[in-house]
């Protein structure tokens, strides 16, 4: 034993109190060693596991829709969660959502990739410049980008029984500027405290993979510029769940020659000389038009593009009335009304539900040799125009039309002059999605695409249960449960040392 102290004296000590300090010590670092190999350990388990729900809120939790759906997938996809710096980047709720996503369907693989690290491959996808946390979901047949602002979305109340959807941009915009213009914060609290938060992950992604499977989709492009309005973050989504890919063009002058549907939003303005040519040439090459218009003074160059198809803008500053009472959905109020529809339309198809039209100016219809032209959504005979100062008597009661249809070989036209009507407050306040569902019978019309979207509502971000984020909540783990202890485990021995030595 002599031996073995002369050997080792200084871990042993020359005597049994040494020595059992001296153990007391080596305890202290095997139980560091060890908490820092469980430590190793518990970070290469699963982010589901290691990253709980510390909200308490349903935020960002599947729903039964989407794991019944996700169940019956027979074709591999994998989520790339793209984050700066890798995996110890990620967003930990949003991962966690992915591996649950997962978890519904051995067909999916999640995985986190440095869009730095992974530049030339994401270059491939068409995902450079995308924001961090954006998602990218791949098929053998096809990709999508779905940028991080696109999983949230906020509807902001601008009056009593009126709204408007914004996108994340948006809003984050809007906080900015009266940020930047409001001294006193009075606007920005009311902002912040008038607005609701929504997550739509669940409805954005299951339905970017069903997009990136089915057999045939189609490429929409939305004029959004030239003296156009950008339409309700909730139409983009409910095109993109429809199976839409849309891009934006700055004039009609620029649409492709390969254009599958062109889109034009609500034109506050005359088309230009060239957009008219540009459009002309494209609908007599069997071009697929949608338009949605709203209440402006007649463009005339577009309504000469118009009538060669049997369509024109009918006093289109007056707003479409019904003064039937079984027609309004708000009591007192007829601009906001139930519309007859023509069930024999093939734009219809086997559509059940009701569309409510709001704030809507009339469309003339005529005969044209070649082309069939038919009303797809109208008043009763108790329709009205009315130039909403009340200035002048009210016209006589009518049918007046505000949905059209028009066909010419290849060449297909859907108009609806009611753009409004696709806001999210009309749509899921007053049409129970219906109007939506409508617009997608249209766009499959003229498409030929028959893709159903996975119907799996938002969840409201409640950021009043969000007391600590996870990263936080990590954090302080680390410093209660490890740093704390070995810290006091370490001033004690050290206490114990100095005092012995003395």
């Amino acid at each position: 034993m002599k031996d073995k102290k002369l050997l080792f004296p200084a871990l042993l000590g020359e005597d049994y109190a040494e020595r059992r300090l001296s153990l007391g010590a080596i305890a202290v670092l095997l139980l560091l060693a060890g908490l820092i190999a469980l430590n190793a350990c518990l970070g290469a388990l699963p982010m589901h596991i290691t990253a709980p729900d510390v909200t308490g809120s349903e935020t960002f939790r599947l729903s039964g829709a989407a794991k019944d759906w996700l169940a019956d997938l027979d074709e591999s996809v994998t989520l790339y969660l793209l984050a700066a710096g890798g995996e110890a980047g990620a967003d930990a709720d949003l991962y966690g959502f992915l591996q649950e996503i997962a978890r519904a369907s051995e067909m999916i693989r999640v995985k986190v990739l440095d869009p730095e690290k992974n530049a030339t491959a994401l270059a491939a996808y068409g995902a450079t410049g995308v924001t961090d946390q954006s998602i990218l979901v791949v098929s053998t047949k096809r990709h999508r980008v779905i940028p991080n602002g696109n999983l949230y979305y906020y509807y902001y109340p601008y009056s009593e029984g009126g709204g408007t959807t914004i996108s994340s941009d948006e809003y984050r915009y809007m906080l900015e500027y009266w940020t930047a213009n409001d001294p006193t914060g009075s606007y920005v609290t009311q902002l912040v405290s008038g607005v609701t938060a929504y997550f739509d992950g669940g409805s954005r992604l299951v339905n970017a993979i069903q997009y990136v499977l089915a057999e045939k989709v189609s490429t929409a492009y939305l004029v959004t510029s030239g003296g156009n309005s950008y339409p309700d973050a909730a139409l983009l989504r409910n095109l993109s769940n429809s199976g839409y890919e849309v891009y934006g063009l700055e004039s009609l002058s620029q649409v492709p020659t390969d254009c599958e549907l062109l889109m034009l939003y609500a034109p506050a303005s005359d088309i230009s000389e060239e957009d008219a040519t540009r459009l002309s040439e494209y609908l007599e090459g069997g071009g697929r038009l949608m338009l949605l218009s709203t209440l402006t003074e007649t463009p005339k160059r577009l309504e000469t593009v118009l009538s060669a198809y049997g369509m024109s803008f009918d006093t289109s500053k007056e707003v479409v009335c019904d003064g039937n009472p079984n027609s309004m959905t708000v009591e007192g109020s007829p601009y906001l009304f139930y519309a007859q529809i023509q069930s024999q339309n093939a734009a219809t198809a086997d559509y059940a539900e009701q569309f409510v039209v709001y704030a809507a100016h009339a469309i003339g219809l005529s005969e044209v040799e070649g082309v069939t032209v038919t009303p797809w959504l109208y008043t009763t005979q108790a329709g009205y125009l009315d130039d909403m100062n009340n200035e002048t008597p009210l016209p006589e009661k009518a049918v007046h039309t505000v949905g059209a249809t028009a066909q010419k070989g290849e060449t297909r036209i859907v108009w609806l002059s009611c753009a409004q009507s696709f806001n999210e407050n009309v749509d899921a306040a007053y049409a129970s999605g219906g109007n939506s569902l409508l617009l997608r019978y249209g766009l499959d019309w003229l498409s030929g695409t028959n893709v159903t979207p996975v119907a799996i509502s938002p969840t409201v971000i409640d950021t009043s249960v969000l007391g600590v984020t996870y990263n936080a909540f990590i954090i302080w783990s680390v410093i209660l449960v490890l740093l704390l202890p070995t810290g006091v485990i370490a001033a004690g021995a050290a206490i114990r040392y100095t005092r012995k030595k003395r």
